[in-house]
C-alpha cells in the first residue's frame, strides 16, 4: 500500500516537474521574441489591447458567483442584478479615487520627504555600534550603507514632484482603459455563458464533452485562487492597516498596503514587506518596532492557521515551492505583469496537461 502511495506521489511530482518545465520554456521562447524590436513593438501594441480584456476578466471572475447567487435568491433577469452590480462597481471606483488614491501619494511623497532625515539617522546609530565593537571599526558597515543611500536617488526630496508627475502621466495614459473597461464588463457579464458556448463551438465535435469538463475545472480552481487572494488581501490589509493605526506607525495606510501584497508570496512575501517595514518602524520608535515585530508573527499564524486553510482549503493543491518558483521566474521574464499572471497560468497549464496525459502517454 505504501509503495502504490510513494509511486502515485513521484508521478504526480513527476507531471508537475514536466509542467513547470513546459512553462518555462514557454516562458523563454516569449522573452526571445518580445527581445526583437518589431516583436517587441507589436508586444506592447498587445499588451495595450489585452489589458482592459484581462482586467474585466478578472472582475467578473471575482463577482459572477455573487450575481449569481442575486439572480437565484430574488429571481432577477440578469440584466438587473448587471445594472445593479454596475452600479456597486461605479460607487466602489468612485470611492477608490476619492479616498484611497489621494491618501496614498500623500503618504508617498510624505515618506520621500523624511527619506534624507532617516538616512542620517540610520548612518549615526550606525557608526555608533561600529564604535563600540572593535572589529568593526574600520568603518566598512557604514561606507556600504552610505554608498547605498546615496545610490538610492528615488528617496530624494527632489525626485518626490518628479515621481509624482510620472505617476499622473501614467494615469493619464491608461484613462482610455477606464472608459473601456466598464463596457466590457457589462458585455461579459450578461453574455458570460453565450461567450463560453461560443468557444466551445470552435473545437471539434468529438473534443467539446472534453473540453467542457476541462472549461469547468479551470473555471473552478482559477475562481477559487482568484477570490481567495483577493481575501488574502482584504483580511491582511484591514488586520495591518488597524493596528498600525493603534500603535501609532507613520503612514500605516502605505505600509498596510505593501504588506498585503507581499503577502501573496508564500514564506518570502512576508520578509519582503517586513524588512522595510521594521527598519522604518525601529528609525521611528524601538518600542514601535517590537509592536510591530508582534503584529507580523499574529497575522502570519492567523493566515497560515486560520485565513488560507479556509478559503483554499487542499482544492488548489499547489506546493508553495512551485509558487515561488513560477513567480520568480514570471517576474525576471516579465517584470510585474509576469509575476501576476504566473499561477493563473501554471493553474490553466496544469489542468490541461492532466485532461490530456492518458493521450500523451500512450
Amino acid at each position: 500500500m505504501k509503495t502504490l502511495k510513494s509511486l502515485i506521489e513521484t508521478k504526480r511530482h513527476l507531471y508537475n516537474g514536466t509542467i513547470f518545465f513546459l512553462i518555462l520554456l514557454n516562458f523563454y521562447m516569449a522573452k526571445l521574441l518580445v527581445s526583437q524590436k518589431i516583436f517587441k513593438a507589436l508586444g506592447m501594441v498587445i499588451v495595450a489591447i489585452l489589458i482592459p480584456f484581462l482586467i474585466s476578466f478578472v472582475i467578473v471572475y471575482i463577482f459572477r458567483p455573487v450575481l449569481l447567487w442575486i439572480e437565484r435568491k430574488s429571481h432577477v433577469k440578469t440584466w438587473v442584478s448587471t445594472s445593479l452590480f454596475m452600479a456597486f462597481l461605479l460607487v466602489s471606483v468612485l470611492m477608490f479615487i476619492e479616498y484611497f488614491i489621494p491618501l496614498l501619494f500623500t503618504q508617498i511623497n510624505n515618506l520621500i520627504r523624511e527619506f534624507p532625515h532617516y538616512k542620517d539617522q540610520l548612518l549615526l546609530q550606525v557608526k555608533t555600534f561600529e564604535q563600540k565593537h572593535e572589529f568593526l571599526q574600520s568603518g566598512t558597515l557604514s561606507q556600504i550603507l552610505k554608498q547605498f543611500t546615496n545610490r538610492t536617488s528615488f528617496f530624494k526630496e527632489s525626485n518626490s514632484t518628479r515621481l509624482i508627475l510620472h505617476l499622473m502621466k501614467q494615469f493619464a495614459s491608461f484613462l482610455w482603459i477606464c472608459l473601456l473597461i466598464p463596457i466590457i464588463i457589462f458585455m461579459m457579464v450578461k453574455d458570460y455563458d453565450l461567450i463560453l458556448n461560443s468557444l466551445l463551438k470552435l473545437t471539434p465535435r468529438n473534443e467539446q464533452d472534453t473540453i467542457k469538463h476541462l472549461f469547468k475545472r479551470i473555471d473552478r480552481k482559477l475562481g477559487l485562487y482568484i477570490r481567495g487572494q483577493l481575501l488574502v488581501f482584504i483580511y491582511m490589509f484591514l488586520g495591518s492597516f488597524s493596528l498600525f493605526s493603534l500603535i501609532g506607525l507613520n503612514h500605516s495606510f502605505l505600509f498596510a498596503v505593501l504588506f498585503a501584497l507581499t503577502n501573496f508570496i508564500p514564506y518570502l512575501g512576508p520578509y519582503l514587506g517586513g524588512i522595510p517595514l521594521s527598519i522604518y518602524a525601529y528609525l521611528q520608535s524601538p518600542h514601535i518596532l517590537l509592536f510591530i515585530l508582534l503584529i507580523i508573527f499574529f497575522l502570519q499564524q492567523f493566515d497560515g492557521d486560520i485565513g488560507q486553510p479556509i478559503i483554499f482549503g487542499k482544492q488548489l493543491n499547489l506546493h508553495p515551492l512551485v509558487i515561488i518558483i513560477c513567480m520568480a521566474t514570471g517576474s525576471v521574464l516579465f517584470g510585474v505583469v509576469g509575476l501576476i499572471i504566473a499561477i493563473p497560468l501554471f493553474i490553466i497549464i496544469k489542468e490541461v496537461f492532466y485532461a490530456y496525459k492518458s493521450r500523451l502517454y500512450r
